[in-house]
């Protein structure tokens, strides 16, 4: 779970280029890939469990979104290569633009699904949140304060998704990034892990919708 939240993290804090700068960027994203690979190693025996049971629904949804996610963050892999000035400044490549283009899609690919994800596990995140939480005195009421707080997160992340045009990213229709270096830098990571909440906080109600109306 510490490995699993060091990746979302290190997502969330890769999506901030114009904050971070190139070297830091760079260092942020090699260092994400690595966990996600990393993710993957630890759960191998999901691979050799893939064709053996049988698939209901949310299995048949589950294996979709984390096969799905291999290719954007491959894809992010081999663009950020081909863009680094840093840790790979001699790899080679076609047009620069295009390859930039391809990496803000695989980028933002990788927060939908990375999200998505979360939301489909999210039973297990609000269990083991529950672990951490109860430890402490008035548990449940830092509970139900954390789960006011995801829900106002979620409902900022709807706003913030237009801003960040996050749609017409998700299509490569609008491929640039504009932030005002007055702002607030806290800001600006907010707006990008409330549209994770936006995705994963709807998943998880929505898969929860579902599993009601099917038992129903």
């Amino acid at each position: 779970m510490i490995l699993d939240l060091a990746a979302v993290l290190g997502l969330l804090a890769s999506m901030g280029f114009r904050v971070t700068g190139s070297t830091l960027h760079e260092w942020l994203g090699t260092g994400t890939v690595i966990l996600f690979v990393a993710h993957n190693i630890l759960n191998y025996r999901w691979y050799g469990m893939l064709f053996r049971g049988r698939y209901g629904v949310f299995r048949v949804i589950n294996t979709a979104v984390n096969l799905l996610l291999v290719s954007p963050i491959l894809l992010l892999l081999v663009t950020g290569m081909m863009t680094s000035r840093i840790l790979f400044p001699y790899m080679p490549g076609p047009d620069g633009m295009f390859i930039r283009q391809m990496h803000v899609l695989a980028a933002y690919w990788s927060l939908v699904l990375v999200s998505v994800h979360l939301g489909l596990h999210g039973k297990l995140v609000r269990e083991t949140v529950w672990k951490i939480v109860a430890c402490f005195p008035w548990s449940r009421f830092w509970m139900a304060v954390l789960r006011v707080f995801v829900l106002l997160l979620a409902c900022y992340g709807v706003k913030a998704s237009f801003e960040q045009n996050v749609g017409a990213k998700l299509i490569m229709y609008y491929s640039f990034d504009f932030w005002n270096p007055n702002s607030s830098a806290v800001m600006y990571f907010l707006a990008y892990l409330a549209i994770m909440a936006v995705w994963a906080v709807s998943v998880y109600y929505f898969q929860k919708l579902v599993r009601f109306w099917m038992s129903s």
